[in-house]
């Protein structure tokens, strides 16, 4: 216990040093941007999420809306736009969604947001400035509206997939503040043909890496991360997780290795408390030195009620994947 205690510490101490030394690169450019938005059933958000896109400070972009089977009436709110408009029939899914819009965009790049996303004004003015040549897909990391604990939570997910990245181990992105290169998300959909998957985002960076496309890379850089909506119940907040793992834990066995690692010392520290120590010393080291980066560290004051949280969310969300093998509900979808 005293060894798996001080491994976890020195995992993140590790982990710690990657995001601190994470490059931020800038380019003088002026790429096109096409915008892709798939959205299902999200009315409620398409207003606000039009209005932001609208107030872009880069005029080098187009708009792709894909609707996916809503009922709501999302779509009628889209019509007169300037922007593309485009419906799913024989197809569902995110995965489809993005896939039609894509076929039909202009852009050297692609930008993948989710309808309940918020970016900044300057968003893709920042990702203009930051997107390089030496990598063919980007993520951004996302801040939970109106909530700096699932804030916290993000960053600290988000922040552990970087720090992997750093060590070129893929593991995963956010789907809502996704770059790709046109060409290798078309290459992407050849590979995958038509399948659907639970967890798009991390097929889409496990894909890159195992075919050898070219690498990943994660923006470090406060204009780039984007606000979503907050969790409606705490069920939808398990079944996200729950998704994420049984969509992305057979895509790469040193990230199994991984979150297995993560489960057995979380669930093993819970019944030895005494070696939680070690183990929130070093979640607080790595969360202030990848805070620091995005100027959030006033986001700490949280860490004693996130470190027993996250300890606890991990071995339920584990215990559930293991013995619920059944279909996992999204958005009005069972997977």
């Amino acid at each position: 216990m005293i060894f798996l205690s001080f491994l976890y510490f020195f995992v993140f101490l590790v982990l710690a040093l990657a995001v601190k030394a994470y490059p931020v690169k800038r380019r003088h450019q002026n790429l096109f941007f096409s915008v892709i938005v798939p959205f299902r059933n999200e009315k409620r958000y398409l207003e606000t999420l039009l209005d932001s896109l609208k107030k872009q400070s880069h005029r080098m972009r187009e708009f792709i809306f894909v609707n996916d089977h809503s009922e709501d009436g999302g779509d009628e709110l889209l019509s007169g736009e300037e922007l593309t408009l485009l419906h799913l029939y024989d197809e569902y899914g995110k995965l489809a969604a993005l896939a039609k819009g894509s076929r039909v965009a202009n852009g050297e790049y692609l930008v993948f947001c989710d309808a309940d996303c918020k970016p900044r004004w300057n968003w893709l003015e920042t990702l203009n400035k930051r997107v390089h040549d030496d990598a063919v897909l980007f993520a951004g990391f996302i801040e939970i509206e109106g909530s700096p604990f699932f804030t916290l939570d993000m960053f600290m997910l988000i922040g552990i997939a970087a720090g992997l990245d750093f060590f070129r181990i893929p593991s995963s992105c956010a789907g809502g503040n996704i770059v790709v290169r046109r060409e290798i998300y078309e290459a992407f959909l050849d590979e995958v043909d038509g399948e659907n998957s639970l967890t798009e985002d991390t097929l889409l960076l496990h894909t890159i890496h195992k075919k050898g496309w070219g690498d990943s890379f994660f923006f470090f850089d406060p204009d780039t991360v984007i606000k979503t909506r907050g969790y409606a119940t705490a069920g939808e907040f398990v079944r996200q997780r729950i998704r994420w793992l049984k969509g992305g834990y057979r895509l790469d066995l040193r990230l199994f290795v991984f979150l297995s690692f993560i489960f057995v010392s979380h669930l093993l520290f819970l019944l030895h408390p005494l070696y939680l120590i070690p183990a929130a010393a070093g979640q607080f080291i790595f969360l202030r030195t990848l805070l620091k980066r995005f100027h959030r560290r006033k986001l700490l004051y949280l860490f004693p009620f996130y470190f027993f949280f996250h300890v606890i969310y991990t071995i339920v969300s584990g215990i559930l994947f293991l013995f619920l093998s059944g279909e996992v509900e999204w958005k009005g979808r069972k997977y």
